[in-house]
């Protein structure tokens, strides 16, 4: 019997009653040693579980913002418009529909990491080692490294949707549908802003720290070329974190914020464009 999977949200001494009542008495020393290997199996399993929940976590952030995007487009879709037109239905189901798609196929990635511990049997990847990895729709791998939904859709799939929006008939003083903005809803941008301008001001306020306490050695000299070089490369991060803090303090309140202060710094491939070759610079 596999007692580690038939106790697992059992406390010790749960565990100790469920076996002391069994039909067939166990003794004593053999309860101790099956409480035993449970919480060794347990203990044995919580970096892998650690790890899945940490997973679970990553994938869900891309998979919200497309789930409160769906939201808005059924929500237009809702409307009682005086005018509504065809071309503005259209647009909006065949979108609806490529944002079904993405989650759906976002979502069997925390699937994997849902199933009994025995029947993982490899290493699951984050979503930027996810994709980083060549497909038939994606040669040179996910765009800005698969941080956001959108990065899910094949070029040819946005630019057909965007074509559909673009024919959409303009009509006075209603707002235009852009589809696939890289947003989040007020509340997660401000929450992940927060997250990260304390992380990265920890980060800066520790670098400074230790640039100070180079710089008052009194044998640091002159002439000690490497280290000096390795303080200015430090120098050169602490400005860089320095700035990407300016630019978080100016995102608008519903801006994609990225999980490090590298992302602010580093331009993202917009929706419909591929991304280049790794090596290669635009």
């Amino acid at each position: 019997m596999n007692y580690t999977e038939r106790f697992a949200r059992m406390t010790e001494q749960e565990m100790r009653n469920a076996l002391a009542q069994r039909k067939s008495k166990l003794p004593e020393p053999v309860i101790n040693d099956i409480v035993a290997n449970v919480k060794a199996d347990r203990e044995a399993l919580r970096p892998m579980l650690k790890k899945r929940e940490q997973h679970t976590r990553l994938w869900k952030q891309i998979i919200d913002p497309a789930v409160y995007e769906l939201r808005n487009v059924r929500r237009m879709l809702k409307l009682k418009l005086s005018y509504p037109t065809p071309e503005r239905t259209a647009a909006l189901e065949a979108y609806a529909e490529v944002i079904e798609l993405v989650i759906g196929k976002l979502q069997l990635h925390i699937d994997k990491l849902n199933v009994h511990e025995d029947r993982i049997d490899d290493d699951p990847l984050t979503p930027s080692q996810q994709a980083s990895k060549a497909t038939k729709a994606f040669p040179n791998g996910k765009p800005n490294g698969g941080t956001y939904w959108t990065d899910y859709v094949p070029y040819v799939v946005v630019k057909k949707i965007s074509a559909l929006f673009k024919a959409v008939p303009k009509e006075a003083h209603v707002k235009r549908k852009h589809p696939f903005p890289v947003v989040l809803d007020k509340a997660t941008s401000a929450k992940r802003r927060e997250i990260l301008i304390e992380r990265t001001t920890k980060e800066l306020t520790h670098i400074e720290r230790i640039i100070a306490v180079e710089l008052a050695d009194p044998r640091l000299k002159p002439t000690h070329f490497f280290k000096h070089q390795e303080i200015g490369k430090m120098r050169l991060q602490a400005s860089q974190m320095q700035s990407a803090l300016h630019i978080i303090s100016l995102l608008p309140p519903n801006a994609f914020i990225p999980a490090t202060w590298h992302g602010v710094m580093t331009e993202r491939t917009q929706p419909g464009r591929q991304p280049l070759p790794k090596g290669k610079t635009k």
